[in-house]
């Protein structure tokens, strides 16, 4: 892919593997998301197995790669860890991850409170920071390709993004790509339930925010903006015209994002 030719970094240097300090009891926080993660990529796969033709997701689709949506401190960790192994394997890669999500960080950092960029602290704030910027892009989204740059760290929303969903006690709807012709009884039947994965997943969210001493949800590009040691504070730069992504039609309104009333 084109990756910007200027440094993220004030001395030039290209990203490098982050000296952010993680928990003291990191090996054990990163086998256990590890089981957490393969627990959700296995369910997904079998609902998605099951469904059939009604999931029409694929490397490539990314109108769901587009517009701000809230992850878990846990989800943020993940992805700065997913930054650092791309930075030691591919460092122009990791450079043009770093310069979009501190462009665009820089772009949305007025719509918060001087106390509070980049913090989601209700669904009301996460629906209007959405809506505000349902055309931009995911920084780590290939401006060429359409696929997910740092793919194996993705936040579980993304992981589930597809089937029907039921979580937490609630249902939210597939895809608008997919189950476009199902009907409504096949839907509540093909629904990939993951009440228990909450069970794993929030003592490690917790440990994680504990450590960090901050439970705020966040985004994906303030997550990595974050996660690079950069300010977020500068007027974003003008993209290359060659980095210009290619836009969708229409944006999913998201199961992914679990926001009832979206």
């Amino acid at each position: 892919m084109a990756t910007p030719s200027r440094s993220s970094t004030p001395d030039g240097e290209r990203p490098k593997p982050s000296s952010a300090p993680e928990p003291p009891d990191a090996s054990f926080l990163v086998a256990d998301d590890r089981c957490l993660v393969a627990l959700v990529d296995a369910a997904s796969a079998e609902a998605t197995a099951k469904a059939g033709d009604h999931v029409v997701c694929g490397s490539g689709c990314s109108p769901c790669c587009f517009g701000p949506f809230s992850i878990t401190p846990l989800d943020a960790w993940r992805l700065g860890r997913g930054l650092d192994a791309l930075a030691s394997t591919a460092a122009d890669t990791a450079q043009g991850i770093v310069e979009r999500a501190l462009a665009t960080a820089a772009a949305q950092t007025s719509t918060f409170a001087p106390e509070q960029v980049g913090q989601l602290r209700s669904e009301e704030e996460e629906r209007h920071h959405y809506k505000a910027f349902a055309d931009v892009p995911c920084p780590a989204l290939c401006p060429n390709s359409g696929t997910c740059l740092i793919y194996e760290w993705r936040p579980l929303a993304c992981r589930t993004h597809g089937p029907p969903l039921h979580r937490s006690g609630d249902d939210f709807p597939p895809c608008p790509l997919c189950f476009k012709k199902a009907d409504p009884a096949l839907v509540d039947e093909m629904r990939l339930c993951l009440d228990v994965v909450d069970d794993v997943e929030t003592p490690l969210v917790e440990r994680v925010a504990a450590e960090e001493d901050n439970d705020a949800r966040t985004t994906v590009t303030f997550a990595l903006a974050a996660w690079s040691g950069s300010s977020v504070s500068a007027p974003p730069e003008t993209p290359r015209p060659d980095e210009e992504p290619h836009r969708p039609h229409s944006r999913p309104s998201s199961a992914r994002s679990a926001l009832p009333g979206e």
